[in-house]
């Protein structure tokens, strides 16, 4: 998974773009945050941009960005399981799904995980099909404040 002009304008490889200190970081961040704080608020505003950048500073999760967009993953435990989760992708999908998705199993292989999930809005069974993804659950949400 190398991440090439025609995909994130940038030349080098970007599967463990994680560091503050990595080369293209701060640029690829910074053009990635209108993408991640999009996805963030469709999501239910459970984090922040900010949020997102400290886990990915404490290596809780994986900055992977794209041309026109970003995705965060991370990984997920469960008693019998380890799953990459793709947890946010922003921007211009249908361009960079085919990079996200060779990424998230870079990195699904690379953690020792078992499978890859992702928890998002009802379109992505229809984009991610052909892909070889099921849907296995629906999360519902009842909001109890302001």
């Amino acid at each position: 998974v190398f991440c090439h002009s025609d995909r994130c304008g940038c030349s080098g490889d970007y599967r463990d773009m994680k560091s503050t200190e990595q080369d293209g970081f701060v640029e690829a961040w910074e053009r990635s945050k209108p993408f991640l704080a999009n996805a963030l608020e469709e999501s239910g505003n459970e984090y922040t941009v900010d949020d997102v950048l400290r886990d990915i500073e404490d290596d809780h999760a994986i900055f992977y960005p794209t041309k026109k967009g970003a995705s965060v993953f991370r990984v997920a435990l469960y008693p019998r399981k380890r799953m990459l989760r793709i947890w946010l992708a922003g921007g211009d999908m249908e361009s960079s799904i085919d990079s996200v998705l060779e990424a998230a199993e870079y990195h699904a292989a690379k953690h020792e995980c078992d499978g890859i999930e992702v928890l998002g809005r009802r379109g992505w069974e229809k984009v991610l099909k052909p892909y070889g993804y099921e849907h296995k659950r629906v999360m519902l949400i009842k909001d109890l404040g302001d």
